[in-house]
């Protein structure tokens, strides 16, 4: 039907990079998908992607591209729990370095990146991140990964770049245009909101991470920081660092 052809299409669109083989297995079903489409009586579903769109939080950059054989093999070592070996070029150097051993925990997809969570150190005890489109090759090895078990979201702190193991108590005070967003979508299920007649002050407990300090800042004049007394004087200290830039 029209209904499930759209349906198909769009998700193929944003689930291609997290599902192995997924263009392949679903070729026979999106070229149905296509004609259905092109017919004239399903001409507004074929419109219906002018209608919406999938709107992140930020500014949005460009998609990167990935290399599909890369992506393939990650996906079949993903799958058996096997060890990689790869050719990564690392942005600082723009030198092809090689992996001979890489233990792949799995894939996080982060504002228009898509991230490889994993290990490469002997006897792999540290976690490490990659943007998958810096890989320019990856070979799946004769060998079982020792972390294969291991679950990618309980490494996810890694992209938030996280300063600490503990998280912290934050109040931050927003002006009511730009806090009244939280009394529908909270920071968390425990976090607390107290609206005032030009404010909204919100307590909540919250990861010690340099993600938490950027997503305050991107709030500019409209909040300000009153506990923890660590993280206001970070903040006013990057802010004041900002404004010389200005003088």
């Amino acid at each position: 039907t029209p209904e499930e052809a759209i349906s198909i299409m769009t998700a193929f669109e944003y689930l291609d990079p997290l599902l192995p083989k997924l263009a392949e297995s679903l070729s026979l079903y999106i070229k149905e998908a296509e004609q259905v489409l092109s017919h004239n009586y399903a001409s507004n579903y074929d419109n219906w992607k002018n209608k919406i769109s999938i709107k992140n939080e930020g500014f949005q950059l460009q998609h990167k591209e990935i290399n599909k054989s890369v992506l393939n093999n990650l996906h079949k070592a993903l799958l058996t729990g096997m060890t990689i070996s790869s050719t990564y070029c690392p942005r600082k150097t723009g030198k092809n370095t090689k992996y001979e051993k890489l233990y792949p925990i799995g894939l996080v997809h982060s504002g228009r990146l898509l991230y490889l969570i994993g290990s490469h150190d002997e006897k792999a005890t540290k976690r490490f991140y990659w943007p998958l489109n810096r890989f320019k090759k990856i070979e799946t090895l004769d060998e079982t990964n020792p972390l294969s078990n291991e679950k990618v979201r309980d490494h996810e702190e890694l992209l938030g770049f996280s300063f600490s193991d503990q998280d912290i108590r934050v109040i931050l005070k927003f002006e009511k245009n730009a806090g009244y967003v939280f009394k529908e979508t909270p920071t968390s299920k425990k976090m607390r909101l107290d609206e005032h007649d030009d404010s909204i002050v919100i307590e909540d407990v919250l990861a010690d991470s340099l993600e938490l300090e950027n997503w305050i800042i991107g709030f500019g004049e409209k909040v300000e920081v009153l506990e923890p007394k660590e993280l206001r004087n970070k903040i006013k200290t990057r802010l004041k660092a900002a404004t010389k830039k200005y003088d």
